[in-house]
Protein backbone atom coordinates (compact mmCIF):
# COMPACT_ATOMS: atom_id res chain seq x y z
CA UNK A 1 0.00 0.00 0.00
CA UNK A 2 3.05 2.52 0.75
CA UNK A 3 4.57 1.72 -2.76
CA UNK A 4 1.25 2.37 -4.50
CA UNK A 5 0.80 5.53 -2.42
CA UNK A 6 4.77 6.82 -2.74
CA UNK A 7 4.27 5.59 -6.80
CA UNK A 8 1.07 8.09 -6.91
CA UNK A 9 2.77 10.81 -4.78
CA UNK A 10 6.00 10.23 -7.47
CA UNK A 11 3.64 10.30 -10.39
CA UNK A 12 1.85 13.80 -9.18
CA UNK A 13 5.13 15.25 -9.09
CA UNK A 14 6.09 14.27 -12.49
CA UNK A 15 3.30 15.41 -14.25
CA UNK A 16 3.11 18.97 -12.10
CA UNK A 17 7.07 19.16 -12.83
CA UNK A 18 5.82 18.79 -16.66
CA UNK A 19 3.52 21.02 -16.72
CA UNK A 20 5.76 23.84 -15.04
CA UNK A 21 7.96 23.75 -17.52
CA UNK A 22 5.41 23.54 -20.69
CA UNK A 23 3.40 26.99 -18.95
CA UNK A 24 3.99 30.15 -20.90
CA UNK A 25 5.62 32.77 -19.02
CA UNK A 26 3.62 34.82 -16.35
CA UNK A 27 3.98 38.02 -18.69
CA UNK A 28 3.59 36.62 -22.25
CA UNK A 29 -0.07 36.25 -22.06
CA UNK A 30 -1.84 39.35 -22.40
CA UNK A 31 -2.77 42.00 -24.91
CA UNK A 32 0.89 43.73 -26.44
CA UNK A 33 0.85 46.62 -29.12
CA UNK A 34 4.10 48.63 -30.77
CA UNK A 35 6.18 50.69 -28.54
CA UNK A 36 5.90 53.19 -31.25
CA UNK A 37 8.36 55.73 -29.13
CA UNK A 38 10.80 53.06 -28.97
CA UNK A 39 10.01 52.27 -32.87
CA UNK A 40 10.30 55.86 -33.98
CA UNK A 41 13.54 55.88 -32.78
CA UNK A 42 14.78 53.02 -34.48
CA UNK A 43 13.65 54.45 -37.85
CA UNK A 44 15.61 57.28 -37.73
CA UNK A 45 18.64 55.86 -36.45
CA UNK A 46 18.31 53.58 -39.85
CA UNK A 47 16.64 56.84 -42.11
CA UNK A 48 19.89 58.88 -41.02
CA UNK A 49 22.54 56.42 -42.08
CA UNK A 50 20.50 55.69 -45.59
CA UNK A 51 20.28 59.04 -46.22
CA UNK A 52 23.12 60.88 -45.09
CA UNK A 53 23.75 62.16 -48.26
CA UNK A 54 20.17 62.83 -49.59
CA UNK A 55 18.33 66.15 -47.47
CA UNK A 56 15.13 65.59 -50.09
CA UNK A 57 15.04 61.97 -49.68
CA UNK A 58 15.78 61.89 -46.04
CA UNK A 59 12.42 64.49 -46.19
CA UNK A 60 10.51 62.24 -47.85
CA UNK A 61 11.13 59.17 -45.98
CA UNK A 62 10.59 60.77 -42.47
CA UNK A 63 6.68 61.79 -43.66
CA UNK A 64 6.43 58.18 -44.63
CA UNK A 65 8.00 56.61 -41.65
CA UNK A 66 6.27 58.87 -39.10
CA UNK A 67 3.31 57.69 -41.00
CA UNK A 68 3.95 54.06 -40.62
CA UNK A 69 4.25 54.34 -36.93
CA UNK A 70 1.12 56.20 -36.63
CA UNK A 71 -0.59 52.86 -38.26
CA UNK A 72 1.78 50.16 -36.28
CA UNK A 73 0.58 52.10 -32.68
CA UNK A 74 -2.66 50.84 -33.90
CA UNK A 75 -1.56 47.18 -33.78
CA UNK A 76 -2.14 44.77 -30.80
CA UNK A 77 -1.62 41.56 -30.32
CA UNK A 78 -3.01 38.99 -28.26
CA UNK A 79 -1.34 35.56 -26.10
CA UNK A 80 -3.87 33.25 -24.50
CA UNK A 81 -2.88 31.14 -21.99
CA UNK A 82 -4.22 28.23 -24.08
CA UNK A 83 -2.13 28.82 -27.21
CA UNK A 84 -4.65 31.10 -28.91
CA UNK A 85 -3.18 34.62 -30.84
CA UNK A 86 -4.99 37.06 -32.16
CA UNK A 87 -3.85 40.41 -34.34
CA UNK A 88 -5.62 43.12 -33.93
CA UNK A 89 -5.17 46.05 -36.83
CA UNK A 90 -7.68 48.53 -38.23
CA UNK A 91 -8.29 46.59 -41.37
CA UNK A 92 -8.72 43.20 -40.01
CA UNK A 93 -8.07 40.56 -37.34
CA UNK A 94 -5.81 37.66 -37.91
CA UNK A 95 -6.14 34.50 -35.48
CA UNK A 96 -3.43 32.02 -35.29
CA UNK A 97 -1.99 30.02 -32.29
CA UNK A 98 1.85 30.58 -30.35
CA UNK A 99 4.04 28.47 -28.65
CA UNK A 100 7.22 29.45 -26.79
CA UNK A 101 10.24 27.43 -25.83
CA UNK A 102 11.51 28.73 -22.24
CA UNK A 103 15.09 26.69 -22.96
CA UNK A 104 15.93 28.07 -26.27
CA UNK A 105 13.43 31.71 -25.59
CA UNK A 106 11.94 31.26 -29.07
CA UNK A 107 8.68 32.39 -29.65
CA UNK A 108 7.04 30.60 -32.60
CA UNK A 109 3.37 32.48 -33.74
CA UNK A 110 1.29 30.47 -36.71
CA UNK A 111 -0.74 32.39 -38.66
CA UNK A 112 -4.03 30.44 -39.09
CA UNK A 113 -3.92 31.51 -43.10
CA UNK A 114 0.10 31.44 -44.19
CA UNK A 115 1.96 28.31 -44.32
CA UNK A 116 5.23 29.22 -42.74
CA UNK A 117 5.48 30.50 -38.71
CA UNK A 118 7.18 33.49 -37.87
CA UNK A 119 10.07 33.34 -35.14
CA UNK A 120 11.27 35.49 -32.61
CA UNK A 121 13.86 35.05 -30.20
CA UNK A 122 12.51 36.66 -26.39
CA UNK A 123 15.58 39.04 -25.78
CA UNK A 124 13.49 40.40 -22.48
CA UNK A 125 10.23 39.67 -21.73
CA UNK A 126 8.82 41.78 -18.45
CA UNK A 127 5.49 42.83 -17.35
CA UNK A 128 5.07 45.91 -19.57
CA UNK A 129 7.64 45.17 -22.02
CA UNK A 130 8.63 42.57 -24.43
CA UNK A 131 11.92 43.22 -26.81
CA UNK A 132 11.61 40.51 -29.95
CA UNK A 133 14.26 39.62 -32.38
CA UNK A 134 13.55 38.16 -35.73
CA UNK A 135 14.84 34.14 -35.63
CA UNK A 136 16.68 34.88 -39.34
CA UNK A 137 17.74 38.30 -40.28
CA UNK A 138 17.80 37.88 -43.83
CA UNK A 139 20.55 40.45 -44.70
CA UNK A 140 22.82 42.48 -42.20
CA UNK A 141 22.60 46.23 -44.45
CA UNK A 142 22.09 49.11 -41.96
CA UNK A 143 18.35 49.26 -42.93
CA UNK A 144 17.16 45.89 -41.47
CA UNK A 145 14.99 46.35 -38.11
CA UNK A 146 16.72 44.34 -35.56
CA UNK A 147 14.51 44.52 -32.50
CA UNK A 148 10.74 45.12 -31.84
CA UNK A 149 9.82 46.79 -28.67
CA UNK A 150 6.42 45.66 -27.30
CA UNK A 151 4.46 47.24 -24.76
CA UNK A 152 1.40 45.80 -22.75
CA UNK A 153 -1.98 47.44 -23.32
CA UNK A 154 -3.60 49.04 -20.27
Amino acid sequence: MKKIFLSIILLMLCLSSAYAQNKPPKYLCQKWRVDTLAMRQTLLKMLAEETADDKSKAEMMLIFLNGMVQELGKVSMQFYQDGRAILHSPQEIKRGVWKYDPNTKLLTIQNAEEESPVRFFVQELKAKRMILREEKVESESKSSLKSLTLIAEK
